[in-house]
């Protein structure tokens, strides 16, 4: 971690260094690019490499780049013999002279290695800055010409929307994109086939096009506004398809203005600005409050390496609605993943983008549009909370940036700051506050034998006044420069703090003051600061972040170095544009992490500064707990140092947390900040507080989540897939986290576990909730112990807060003592306790299934010990694209049957043959096709599995077991197969390279009279041997492989089944490039929703003969990113 100086001089000294050496340049060659951030003399040797996004670069980009250096050579020279004009012109005036500012004369530099010498001061950068990225009249600041230092550019407090790119007909381009965002759209999903191949293939072309620098970047995002927006009436897949075709045509022709036209586009915009979204400020440079601190050396920028593997690694858990443009997660992931090559070309080209972005400085025009949001304003109770969303493709390349080098960016942060995905971050600031609030009490407490309590002060009473030659802290005495209070100046006016009439101040250079009687008072301080996000300074935190993220900091100055579009959609077809000057867009997911980076500096010197306090911090919410002194201290700090960074606390809106006997005392001691108190408070999703505030604060919270429960109850009458997958997948998740960190709530949870027992389970199987009750504890197990994995939240709450205690262990002591944190050895610590917790957890829920089957009837026990096998469907997230979405009778007839409920509303005689209907008839009876038709349902399954596992050519159905006359069977039984028997599937190449593998299903019920007493895996072996003593001797006569597919009615598979499940899951696993266990559990779960479609259909009669399975929709393993 690089070192902070404790000496105002020293950085006094370097920032006049770097002004010097950055305003006194003269000599005109020197803009030329330099690769180097030091020079030699320096001792640095390091260089910082832009390197170019495209790995192919064509002739194209070459042409326009010695273009742009042939337009640039006059304006350069002209600039240069300006330089005496003022700081505006400094960009294009370089020196190359020793970059300290010495001249021939002066002294060499001391040796590095003395403690007292200044850094080494870097080198002027060479320019990287576009012509005319600054509006005439703007001269750059003190703050620009150090951000100039290390990216040879600075902030521009414009949207660049002036900067056309080098294309004249920019501004029409515009104009047309203004036109498409100001209306909320209505799309068609992309067809398959041809004309959605086409889609794919111009949409990539529009993008290449953009980055070779043809255009701009609002034509690709017109292209797919216009020709994907939908028209009244024309509703049928034909009919979409021919105008999607009509469209492309009209686009190739280029006439864009009849397909803006026939969007019915907005009209022109009004531009506003709103007081969420200020005005790019100049924060301190020199002097004791500067926000720029100082560093030893600046870091050098290794090149990011972007693939389109990471993209496709990104593109399945893409989230949220649609930007400005109208394309919303949903639609970039099926083109990302579903269409073969043509999204193979589309995530090559998005990792382009992701490296021009992250390695190059591409001009702003080429991809301003991708910068704009679309402003919604949200509750946050009390108060609005702007929230952008961003383009879908910022937020793509935002996200492959972070899996690639976001680790870095935690590891930055540290605990310093845990918002930057640091594992578990939350909850060990929970636990961590919990635990020294819990220690601060049990201190307070009097002992057993109590003395005469002492006078306690009133809220009229004042302390005697501080002695200002009392004695301070040893550790004060060096403290860094910026812990000293800023020029009023540089301070923005916050909420109204009145001074205690009566009571005088707490020394602010001394953690001492005068205590009555006892202990001295603590607690905890919650922070809130006005307008987070939007206020943190934009300029300050270029500059820590390209110092301690230095891989990420190009990637996230290309992104806010001009003032982003906020797009504010207005009734009636208009819209305002609000311009993000400040800080960071809430919804880009860089936000978190470089809000964390840019505050951790400030959290490291308050951290330093008052080491009695705990202080850990989450994005904007900074927490203080510990004696109130030194809150009062480090709250004086954090109004004194925030601000110059964008951090502006608002104590009329923070809330002090102390215990009930010393809080009129702390009122007092900290009248002159005007916080709210109480006893007990919310802090980041938990509770710090008493037990009674406490259970005060979670009645609602539960209430809340019991009429969650009862609204999925009423869902669940008609879609009892989709309800479940709500609660098991969303909501049961909401109330899991409290229950992590907050302690003794298992009795709160009663009546949430009263509306799922009583009206959300007996809503979803369709049973009275009295006949469910004595299979609750089976129903709370998880589908792989045969349960249904819905938790009762009174049994859960205990162990998960002790399991949350155990994996956080290591950064709740780290944040207590005040010591940094290691992210890479605390994630694996981490993953070792959670991977312990869970085996903890697997091991007690297969006790309490083996107590269930101990005291249940032979046959039911079987089942119960059959279902874990066979739960695979249960677990697939519904969705019709990929297939996986159960009609309600689907879904709840197999749900009641893995639980060994009969399936409502069946007929009492088969209208088949008339026989008394029961469960077992309904597996078995071959009237009416209805056998067959399971039966063809796993085999077209089989047969789609091992087309995309081998090739479609390689795979044949119902081949021929030989030909010719019978063959006698290998068991010299004296059975015959016929001549003209055929198995199921074949496919060339599955065992052995060479070889055809001929495959025959049969589907058995288990359950059945004949099969009562015998365990179920040995009758399916039965059947396996059945079939292979028919057909084995033929096919191994042929040289042919056999094997018998063997499932029960439920989806347990035969041993000969599960080993070529195996084998098909590891062949896709090595094409398609995903791990085995995706692959395996994909598998399972076609298999195993197809046996569920066909049981429903069995019991429900259904006689229409061409009803199938549905395959997945996707060509290559890429779609597999879409299966869940």
């Amino acid at each position: 971690m690089a070192v902070i100086t404790n000496s105002t001089g020293r950085f006094q000294n370097f920032f006049n260094n770097t002004v010097a050496a950055l305003s006194g340049a003269t000599d005109p060659q020197s803009t030329a690019i330099c690769p180097t951030i030091f020079t030699p003399e320096s001792g640095s040797g390091t260089s910082l490499v832009a390197a170019s996004a495209a790995a192919d670069t064509t002739s194209v980009e070459s042409a326009a780049a010695s273009a742009a250096a042939t337009e640039s050579q006059p304006s350069s020279q002209q600039s240069t013999s300006q330089s005496a004009s003022g700081p505006s012109n400094l960009r294009n005036s370089r020196q190359t002279e020793d970059p300290s500012g010495a001249t021939a004369e002066d002294p060499p530099l001391p040796p590095a290695e003395d403690p007292l010498a200044p850094p080494p001061v870097p080198a002027p950068m060479a320019s990287t800055m576009e012509v005319g990225a600054d509006l005439p009249g703007y001269e750059s600041t003190p703050a620009d010409l150090l951000l100039d230092s290390v990216y040879g550019d600075h902030v521009h407090p414009n949207d660049g929307r002036h900067l056309d790119g080098g294309f004249s007909d920019d501004h029409l381009w515009q104009s047309r994109w203004l036109r498409i965002v100001q209306l909320a759209p209505t799309r068609y999903s992309v067809p398959k086939g041809k004309v959605g191949k086409r889609f794919l293939v111009i949409l990539t072309q529009e993008f290449r096009g953009a980055r070779e620098r043809h255009w701009n970047s609002e034509r690709p995002l017109v292209f797919a506004a216009t020709i994907l927006q939908t028209t009244p009436g024309v509703r049928r897949s034909k009919d979409i398809r021919r105008r999607l075709a009509r469209r492309m045509d009209l686009w190739d022709q280029g006439c864009f203005a009849a397909l803006i036209d026939d969007t019915k586009s907005g009209r022109p915009v009004v531009e506003v600005l709103h007081s969420k979204h200020p005005d790019l400020r100049e924060p301190p440079s020199v002097g004791s409050a500067a926000a720029f601190e100082q560093y030893d050396s600046v870091p050098t920028a290794i090149p990011v390496d972007i693939t389109a593997e990471d993209v496709e690694a990104v593109a399945p858990r893409l989230s949220g609605a649609a930007g400005p443009g109208g394309t919303d997660a949903v639609d970039l992931r099926n083109w990302l993943l579903r269409f073969g090559k043509e999204s193979e070309a589309l995530r090559e080209e998005m990792a382009l983008w992701t490296a021009w972005l992250a390695n190059g400085h591409p001009p702003w025009a080429a991809y301003r549009a991708l910068m704009a949001a679309r402003l919604v304003a949200l509750d946050k109770t009390p108060g609005v909370r702007p929230l952008g969303i961003g383009e879908i493709w910022r937020r793509l390349f935002a996200k492959v940036l972070l899996k690639v080098i976001g680790s870095q960016a935690t590891a930055a942060c540290g605990n310093y700051n845990l918002c930057a995905g640091l594992p578990a971050g939350i909850e060990g600031a929970v636990h961590a506050v919990r635990e020294v609030f819990e220690e601060q009490e049990a201190a307070s407490r009097p002992p057993a034998a109590a003395q005469p309590a002492a006078a306690q002060p009133t809220a009229a009473s004042q302390p005697p006044a501080i002695d200002s030659d009392s004695d301070s802290d040893s550790d004060l005495d060096e403290l860094p420069p910026l812990l000293s209070r800023p020029a009023a100046s540089q301070r923005r006016p916050a909420a109204s703090q009145p001074p205690a009439a009566s009571q005088p101040p707490l020394d602010s250079d001394s953690e001492e003051m005068p205590q009555a009687d006892g202990e001295e008072p603590s607690g905890l301080l919650q922070i809130d600061a006005m307008n987070g996000f939007n206020e943190l300074g934009r300029k300050t935190m270029f500059w820590t972040v390209r110092h301690r993220w230095a891989n990420g900091a190009l990637f996230a100055f290309n992104c806010y170095k001009h003032a982003s579009m906020l797009i504010l959609r207005r009734e009636g077809g208009t819209c305002e544009i609000l311009l993000s000057r400040e800080g960071v867009t809430q919804g880009d997911p860089l936000s978190m992490f470089l809000y964390g980076i840019a505050l951790t500096p400030l959290s490291e010197q308050l951290r330093l500064a008052v080491p009695s306090v705990v202080q850990p911090w989450y994005a904007d919410d900074a927490a203080m707990e510990g004696p109130v002194r030194g809150i009062a201290k480090a709250m004086r700090l954090l109004q004194e140092l925030g601000p110059a960074r964008g951090y502006y606390p608002e104590p009329a809106k923070s809330t002090f947390v102390g215990h009930a006997d010393s809080l009129e005392e702390a009122k007092t001691l900290l009248a002159e900040f005007d916080f709210q108190y109480s006893t007990g408070s919310r802090y980041v999703g938990g509770f710090i507080g008493d037990a009674e505030t406490q259970s005060e604060w979670l009645e609602p919270q539960i209430q809340k989540w019991v009429e969650g429960v009862k609204t999925l109850a009423k869902v669940a009458r008609r879609y009892p897939q989709t309800a479940y997958a709500g609660l098991v997948q969303s909501l049961q998740g909401e109330w899991q986290y409290l229950q992590r960190v907050v302690p003794e709530t298992s009795d709160a949870f009663a009546p949430l576990e009263e509306a799922i027992s009583r009206i959300f389970l007996p809503a979803l199987l369709e049973e009275p909730s009295e006949n469910l009750a004595p299979m609750r504890a089976l129903l709370a197990l998880s589908p792989r112990q045969a349960g249904l994995g819905v938790a009762s939240p009174q049994l859960t709450a205990t162990t998960s807060h002790e399991s949350s205690v155990k994996s956080t262990g290591h950064l709740a002591n780290s944040i207590k003592a005040g010591d940094p944190l290691d992210a890479t050895a605390y994630a694996e610590i981490a993953s070792k306790n959670r991977r312990e917790c869970r085996q903890v957890r697997v091991k007690a829920e297969v006790t309490i299934l083996e107590g269930l089957c101990a005291g249940m009837r032979p046959a039911a026990a079987r089942r119960l010990q059959r279902s874990r096998e066979t739960g695979s469907w249960i677990t697939a997230t519904p969705d019709r694209l990929n297939g996986t979405e159960l009609s309600a009778e689907e879904f709840r007839d197999s749900l009641r049957l893995r639980f060994g409920l009969l399936p409502s509303f069946l007929p009492h005689r088969c209208d088949g043959c008339n026989e008394r209907f029961t469960v077992e008839h309904a597996m078995s009876c071959k009237k009416g096709g209805l056998v067959v038709m399971r039966h063809n349902d796993v085999a077209a399954e089989w047969h789609h599995l091992c087309a995309q596992a081998l090739q479609p050519s390689a795979v044949s159905d119902e081949p021929l077991i030989h030909t010719g006359r019978g063959v006698p069977n290998a068991g010299n039984t004296g059975v015959e197969a016929a001549a003209d028997s055929r198995g199921d599937v074949a496919a060339h190449g599955f065992w052995r390279r060479g070889t055809t593998a001929v495959f025959d299903v049969r589907i058995t019920d288990t359950d059945a009279p004949t099969y009562r007493g015998q365990e179920p895996i040995k009758v399916l072996k039965r059947h396996e041997k059945e079939k292979k003593t028919k057909y084995l001797a033929a096919c191994v006569a042929r040289r042919r492989h056999f094997t018998p597919l063997v499932f029960s009615v439920d989806g347990l598979q035969g041993p000969e089944a599960a080993a070529a499940s195996k084998c098909l899951a590891s062949k896709l696993s090595k094409k398609w490039g995903r791990s085995y266990s995706e692959v395996v559990g994909y598998v399972r779960s076609r298999i195993s929703i197809a046996l569920v479609r066909s049981a429903s259909r069995c019991l429900r009669v259904d006689r229409n003969p061409n009803a199938r399975n549905p395959t997945v929709p996707w060509e290559s393993g890429s779609g597999l990113g879409l299966y869940r």
